[in-house]
């Protein structure tokens, strides 16, 4: 089947096909994270010298940071990266090029650092290019549909992690291999969405400028949990994997019910209230450490993975609800903040390496006060942060900047739209719905058949839950205000 038609069964006909379908795509690079962060044993060669392999650890998240951080720019000089889905084919590439490398090193016995630095590197490309080809999967579904779809891919991701690792290595890459390629290939139908997920507005990426303290936050946030990370790959309790696996899918299924059934989490998460109160999780998992030491490291860290599963799916979760309603584009946004949640985990995993080394060796102590000295100023960030929401982004930042009353309306419907995770050609429907105009006239001016244009109608109705155009008209004077009422253009 063609791209294009599937895209039209994802994203226009089977919605449950759509979001089992992104969910995994996305629980497959929270499985490659959490291969990278912990104990893993998929990569043997990779693995084979401890003392090394954490300082490869870190070279391979800041490779991931020093490519997520390049790519906006890249991207925008060249459009072609992402229209020719080149983003993915540098994922599969590099991951293919790992696995190869790590399994003939194996098969035939090689050693040399210099080749594991290699396999790590590959993997830091893989995991940033990955999460890269990712970013428009959300396209399309509703805020609590994100959340939902983030929550249960975490999950996912969790169970991959522990399956694959509870295998031998070979078997183990012959099971995770395919599913990277089945992620990044599911992750091409979110192309499309990346660029309906596109706000109609005047707004440009370049406008929408977060303070420096928001992207502070993710670092110091992604810090801390490095630091714990650097002691969590250190602990040989039994079935630890499984242990691990436990505490990163646990809080994802919990924050999935909830999702369901309270619609407050939605605001949690877009405020940043979840985030906010993550920093308390934190707090619990370190203190009793730094206190106690050793005797409390198991189940300290333990409360400490499951906050970064948490923190994982509020921040990605946000991501996508903001920067789909707040810019032109996702990727700037979302691609910086990923560079910072990389460049977090890398620096306080060297930190966590380290440190033992000033003190006894092995010892947890010197990790926890440091990783408690950073949660006190994690505190204050946090509490500092603006967590800007869709809403508020829209319709007030363009009356920010000048726009007249008779362009409103069309602000008001964009803002609509996207509240209510309406595609791109939805949203054109919608906007000319709004000012009256026929079926008839929506046919010509799209090229479209009638048939197509009742589908339109049909579905923006449905996400909307409205059943007339009174009530359509309603929502965009509802968005303006009631001295705006009639401001149509």
């Amino acid at each position: 089947m063609k791209g294009r038609a599937m895209h039209k069964l994802v994203f226009e006909g089977d919605r449950a096909l759509a979001f089992a379908a992104f969910s995994f795509s996305i629980g497959v690079f929270w499985a490659l994270l959490f291969t990278v962060l912990l104990e893993n044993n998929l990569f043997a060669f990779a693995s084979a010298c401890q003392g090394a392999c954490s300082l490869f650890r870190v070279g391979s998240l800041l490779t991931g940071a020093l490519v997520a951080g390049a790519a906006p720019a890249a991207c925008r000089k060249h459009p072609v990266l992402l229209s020719r889905g080149v983003v993915r084919k540098v994922a599969c590439s590099s991951f293919f090029a790992a696995v190869l490398l790590d399994v003939a090193c194996t098969l035939a016995s090689f050693e040399g650092l210099w080749l594991q630095g290699i396999v790590w590197v590959l993997l830091g490309v893989t995991l940033a290019c990955l999460f890269l080809s990712l970013v428009g999967v959300s396209a399309g579904f509703a805020r609590r549909e994100r959340i939902v779809m983030v929550a249960s891919s975490t999950a996912v991701g969790s169970v991959l992690y522990f399956a694959t690792n509870a295998l031998g290595p070979i078997e183990g890459l012959l099971v995770f291999a395919p599913c990277v390629f089945a992620g990044a290939w599911i992750a091409r139908f979110g192309d499309e969405g990346a660029r309906e997920e596109g706000r109609r507005s005047e707004t440009d990426d370049d406008s929408f400028v977060m303070p420096k303290i928001f992207y502070a936050s993710v670092a110091i946030y992604s810090s801390v949990f490095g630091l714990m990370f650097a002691q969590v790959v250190q602990i040989r309790e039994p079935f630890w994997v499984g242990l691990t696996a436990l505490a990163l899918g646990a809080p994802a299924l919990v924050l999935w019910f909830a999702a369901l059934r309270l619609p407050q989490v939605q605001h949690w998460i877009a405020s940043g209230v979840l985030q906010r109160s993550i920093a308390a999780l934190v707090v619990a998992g370190v203190l009793p450490l730094a206190l106690l030491g050793e005797s409390v490291a198991a189940p300290c860290c333990l409360v400490i993975v499951a906050a970064f599963s948490l923190y994982c799916i509020a921040d990605l979760a946000s991501r996508f609800i903001v920067a789909a309603d707040g810019c032109a584009t996702p990727l700037p946004f979302v691609a910086k903040r990923q560079a910072f949640l990389f460049l977090g985990l890398g620096v306080g995993y060297a930190f966590g390496v380290a440190l033992p080394l000033v003190g006894d060796v092995g010892s947890a102590r010197p990790i926890a006060i440091a990783a408690l000295a950073f949660t006190v100023l994690l505190v204050i960030i946090v509490a500092a942060t603006p967590y800007p929401s869709s809403r508020d982004q829209s319709v007030p930042q363009a009356a920010e900047k000048g726009i007249e009353r008779p362009r409103r309306w069309s602000v008001a419907c964009d803002a609509v739209a996207s509240r209510y995770g309406l595609t791109k050609r939805e949203s054109e429907v919608f906007g000319l719905l709004s000012k009256g105009r026929s079926t008839r006239y929506i046919q010509e001016k799209f090229v479209i058949s009638p048939h197509t244009v009742e589908t339109h109608i049909h579905n923006i109705y449905t996400k909307m839950g409205i059943g007339s155009r009174d009530e359509l008209v309603k929502l965009v004077e509802d968005e303006m205000g009631a001295d705006d009422g009639g401001g149509r253009d």
